[in-house]
């Protein structure tokens, strides 16, 4: 896997914490429906309104519900149960690892050559005695480096005074 460059926190903790209220919501669905019909298996709105007027015997199904004492439990189903997205009662590490992934800048296969080759420069770097060495590398040309021996030279006078 190649290096990260930037992990992008907000926008993962956004995807988690709406993750998170959609398992809210359908566990707080399945609580309602136990309540009502006895069961957490999914229902229509349309099959729990039919079931409320069945079970009162009125045709009204909100004071079918007032009369059931349901009515909480029916407005939230009636207002939330099309919103359940799926049916997961947590977030799996699996997931948690592809939405990280997701919200995951990483360099490109070119870029973590590069890198390398960098990284191996920059330890090199580290050997020098004196850190101002590092500016007698000269780019005479694109992708040609030399070390300028009168710049080294002129260096290491500095260094001496």
């Amino acid at each position: 896997m190649n290096k990260e460059v930037h992990f992008h926190k907000e926008n993962y903790q956004i995807e988690i914490d709406k993750l998170q209220s959609e398992i809210n919501n359908y566990k707080e669905c399945k609580n309602a429906l136990e309540k009502i019909t006895g069961s957490t298996e999914l229902k229509t709105i349309e099959y729990i309104e039919q079931f409320i007027c069945a079970l009162s015997g009125f045709p009204s199904v909100q004071k079918s519900a007032e009369l059931l004492n349901l009515e909480t439990e029916y407005n939230f189903l009636k207002d939330n149960l099309q919103n359940v997205k799926s049916e997961q009662s947590e977030i799996s590490q699996k997931e948690l690892k592809a939405i990280k992934e997701k919200h995951t800048t990483r360099l490109t296969d070119e870029l973590e050559i590069q890198f390398k080759i960098l990284e191996t420069i920059a330890k090199e770097y580290t050997k020098l005695s004196y850190y101002g060495y590092i500016n007698c590398i000269r780019n005479t040309d694109y992708s040609v480096y030399s070390v300028d021996v009168n710049s080294l030279h002129t260096t290491s006078q500095l260094i001496g005074r």
